[in-house]
C-alpha cells in the first residue's frame, strides 16, 4: 500500500512541483477570478457557490491554466503507477501501468460540497462516469486463486464512480501573504461496472491469455473489490497534487474573500 502512494506521488508530484514553481516565477498574484468564481466566506449558501465553481472550474483547467502554470490533465501522462495489493486474499498482485494515460477525470461532476475556509477543509461528494487508464503494464500475482504474470500493452476502465473526497491544509504564510499547503486527501469509491483488458499475459499464450481476460471481466466486481484499497490511495494522491498548485499561487482570502483570517487554522477530518 505505501509503494503504491510512493511510486504515483513520485511522478504526480515532480510534474505540479514544475508547474508551481513556473507559475511563481511569472507571477506574483494569481486571483481565482482568472480561472473561477470566488465564493465569499459569509455566504450563506457558500457550499453551492463552491460546487457551482467547480462545476465551471473543471472543463478549463483539463485543458490547463497558463497563470497556474498547470499542464492539461485530461488526458493525464503518467509515468508510473504501482498498485500493490498482495495478501491471503483471493486477488493478491501487484500491477504497474508504465507510461500510463489516465483519461476522463474531466467528467467529475459534484453534486454535494462541503466546504469550512475557517479550518481549511473541504468534501466532495461527487460522480465519474467513465476512468481509463491506458497504456503498458507489468502484473505478477493471482487472480480468484489463479496464477497470472505478463507484460504489454492494457486498458483499464472503470464506470459510475461514486467519489467521496475529503482534504485539508493549513495555513502557509509567503511574503507576508497566506496560503493553504494542502496536506492530506482521502478518497472513498464505489465503482459501477468496468473491464480491464491485458494483452500478452504467460508470454504471449493467446488461448491463456484470453482466458484469463474473460476471467477477469466475468468476475470484475470481485476484483476490485479486492484491490479498492490501493485504487483510492492512488485516486487520494491524484487529486491531491493535481489540486495543491491551484491554492499554492492563490492568496486564500482571493479564494473566499471576506475571511477573517486571524480565525483561521489547520484543517483536519474530524472537522
Amino acid at each position: 500500500m505505501m509503494e503504491v502512494c510512493r511510486v504515483f506521488s513520485v511522478a504526480i508530484v515532480c510534474v505540479c512541483l514544475a508547474a508551481v514553481t513556473s507559475a511563481a516565477s511569472k507571477n506574483n498574484r494569481v486571483r481565482v477570478g482568472d480561472f473561477a468564481s470566488a465564493c465569499k466566506a459569509n455566504d450563506p449558501e457558500l457550499n453551492e457557490c463552491v460546487r457551482q465553481a467547480i462545476i465551471t472550474t473543471i472543463p478549463k483547467m483539463a485543458k490547463g491554466v497558463r497563470d497556474l502554470g498547470l499542464i492539461p490533465f485530461d488526458p493525464l501522462k503518467v509515468p508510473q503507477v504501482v498498485i500493490d495489493q498482495r495478501g491471503n486474499g483471493p486477488v493478491g498482485l501487484k500491477l504497474t501501468f508504465v507510461n500510463s494515460e489516465h483519461v476522463g477525470v474531466s467528467g467529475l461532476a459534484p453534486h454535494s460540497v462541503k466546504v469550512v475556509p475557517e479550518r481549511m477543509y473541504f468534501e466532495i461528494n461527487s460522480t465519474l462516469p467513465k476512468y481509463r487508464i491506458i497504456g503498458d503494464y507489468e502484473v505478477e500475482g493471482r487472480i480468484l486463486l489463479l496464477p497470472l504474470i505478463g507484460n504489454g500493452p492494457s486498458d483499464f476502465t472503470m464506470n459510475n464512480i461514486q467519489l467521496n473526497w475529503i482534504f485539508f491544509g493549513k495555513p502557509e504564510v509567503r511574503n507576508n501573504k497566506t496560503y493553504c499547503k494542502l496536506t492530506d486527501c482521502k478518497i472513498r469509491m464505489r465503482i459501477g461496472s468496468g473491464s480491464m483488458r491485458l494483452d500478452n499475459l504467460f508470454n504471449g499464450d493467446k488461448r491463456l491469455g484470453d482466458n484469463m481476460n474473460r476471467i477477469m471481466n466475468e468476475n470484475f466486481s470481485e476484483v476490485i473489490r479486492e484491490v479498492l484499497p490501493a485504487l483510492e490511495e492512488t485516486f487520494s494522491q491524484l487529486y491531491l497534487q493535481l489540486i495543491a498548485p491551484i491554492f499554492a499561487v492563490t492568496r486564500y482570502e482571493d479564494i473566499f474573500p471576506g475571511i477573517d483570517m486571524s480565525k483561521v487554522s489547520a484543517g483536519s477530518y474530524d472537522v
